[in-house]
């Protein structure tokens, strides 16, 4: 492994400081989320949100997205896949520190399992390839092609 440059140790220090307020955003970005798509127990996107996925799949698969909205979904999709895949695979977000990662740096969902596994989930990555597919799209499709990975 190489030695990290001044700028990727400044990087991943600023990135480490940032954490906790991203890790904290998420829950009222991700239930206004669900309110806004009109779901009942919009809480329950942060407890099972495997079951949400069915409905924003059909709420984005004709989504204009344009560049005053693109934004804001990659945000609350990223969010929201990181939430599933950190629920279906006992994951969690964490800050990748490995610096020969693609991921360097970024927030991702990983330590699958409670640990032992070095594989790591960018969930604005798959956010943004989704959000990007022109319509229509499936986030259900796009989500099992990730899944059929582990």
């Amino acid at each position: 492994m190489r030695e990290m440059t001044v700028k990727e140790k400044d990087e991943l220090e600023r990135r480490k400081i940032g954490f906790d307020t991203f890790r904290k955003e998420r829950m009222p970005i991700l239930h206004n989320f669900a309110e806004i798509l009109g779901y009942e127990s919009p809480h329950e996107i942060l407890i099972v949100p495997e079951k949400f996925l069915p409905y924003i799949s059909k709420y984005m698969e004709l989504q204009d997205v344009s560049d005053e909205n693109r934004s804001w979904l990659l945000t609350r999709i990223g969010y929201f896949v990181g939430e599933l895949l950190a629920s279906k695979f006992d994951g969690c977000w964490i800050v990748d520190e490995e610096i020969d990662s693609s991921t360097f740096s970024k927030y991702v969902i990983g330590d699958f399992g409670g640990g032992g596994s070095e594989k790591v989930v960018d969930p604005f990555f798959l956010a943004q390839t989704y959000v990007d597919t022109l319509p229509p799209r499936s986030l259900i499709e796009h989500v099992d092609a990730v899944i059929r990975l582990f």
